[in-house]
């Protein structure tokens, strides 16, 4: 398992202080642009230390974080979203992109509103929905042969098959399931030619919101006879 580096805490009269941040993930609202910073940090913390590596094969493909001055040693392996993949240029590494797929809304009865819409007080709070959002994203592995693109796929499989249970304890996932490891496939884009193992990953999250009614919606519309 990779190890995420805690936060330091200030110490304050022997207790904890959070300092709030506003660009830290809990204090957003959960979107698919999250779970995709999420599983680019969890696989460029997983690449980044051999130990982690499993096949014994891959231990030299190392991650390391791009300096903006451009004096850090190359990663030998690239770990990105797949949107700033450039397909004009030829792999000349291992790659590993995470790309978002189709994003659906699954509908409870009652058009989703929650039954009870009172709050602590018994007072009404406004009409509560929740909707299940399910979503799919693909993690695509890419090397020169079919081979190697076949045991990057494997470990990055096997990888977040065991790494779910912590995306699911510390992040709001009703579900999150590794449901497919994909064959090898040759993948040609302009001069360029290699191959990619695709592995796909679904999640659930449960999205709600409240509606409260500030005035009736047709109060402020103005009704008038038109003129003949």
């Amino acid at each position: 398992m990779p190890h995420l580096d805690e936060p330091d805490w200030p110490a304050e009269n022997d207790a904890q202080r959070v300092e709030d941040d506003p660009s830290a993930v809990c204090n957003q609202r959960f979107s698919p642009s999250i779970v995709t910073g999420l599983l680019l940090r969890a696989l460029q913390a997983h690449f980044s230390d051999g130990d982690n590596i499993r096949d014994p094969k891959l231990k030299g493909l190392i991650w390391t974080e791009s300096s903006p001055a451009g004096d850090a040693i190359d990663s030998e392996i690239d770990i990105a979203p797949m949107h700033i993949r450039d397909s004009r240029r030829p792999e000349q590494r291992p790659a590993i992109y995470v790309r978002r797929e189709k994003l659906a809304v699954r509908k409870l009865p009652l058009q989703s509103k929650v039954p009870t819409s009172l709050d602590g007080k018994g007072l009404f709070s406004g009409e509560k929905y929740v909707v299940p959002v399910v979503g799919t994203h693909l993690i695509r592995c890419v090397a020169k042969s079919a081979f190697a693109a076949d045991r990057l796929g494997e470990e990055v499989f096997y990888f977040l098959l065991e790494y779910c249970p912590a995306l699911l304890a510390d992040f709001p996932f009703s579900d999150l399931d590794i449901t497919g490891l994909n064959a090898p496939v040759k993948v040609v884009e302009d001069s360029s030619e290699c191959f990619a193992v695709d592995v796909v990953l679904n999640w659930t999250h449960l999205h709600g919101w409240t509606m409260k009614t500030v005035a009736p919606i047709l109060k402020k519309v103005k009704a008038s006879a038109s003129p003949a």
